[in-house]
């Protein structure tokens, strides 16, 4: 690809990312690679992963993963992230959005949030 025609793409990528809207501060980002230290699984609304991973989207509180329930393969997410706490192994969340977890902190406060398009890497 030319290098004007993949800068072209790469502005029509940026610009349909952000019409397609995300909750709080920053856009959609991978998480650091981390091995998960804990998981709550929080009232039927999802769960929380614990570990290293950072804040690639801005949000209030680094390190805190939510995964919602009405997330695409939540259970298994859920067994991946337990398989990889057992066995020592890090992984990688696509996180979306930045939302309040009231479970957790006062309703200003916004965590790390995967939801639609939900994708784990197991490394």
């Amino acid at each position: 690809m030319k290098r004007g025609n993949m800068r072209k793409a790469f502005t029509t990528a940026l610009s349909i990312i952000a019409c397609m809207g995300v909750s709080g501060p920053a856009a959609a980002a991978w998480t650091a690679s981390a091995v998960p230290t804990g998981i709550d699984i929080v009232r039927g609304e999802g769960f929380m992963i614990f570990g290293a991973f950072g804040n690639n989207t801005s949000c209030s509180l680094p390190d805190m993963v939510f995964v919602q329930a009405d997330a695409p393969g939540y259970k298994e997410m859920l067994s991946a992230v337990f398989l990889a706490q057992s066995q020592n192994r890090p992984i990688m969340l696509w996180v979306h959005s930045c939302v309040p977890r009231t479970w957790y902190a006062v309703s200003s406060t916004t965590f790390n949030t995967v939801s639609v398009n939900a994708v784990i890497k197991l490394q």
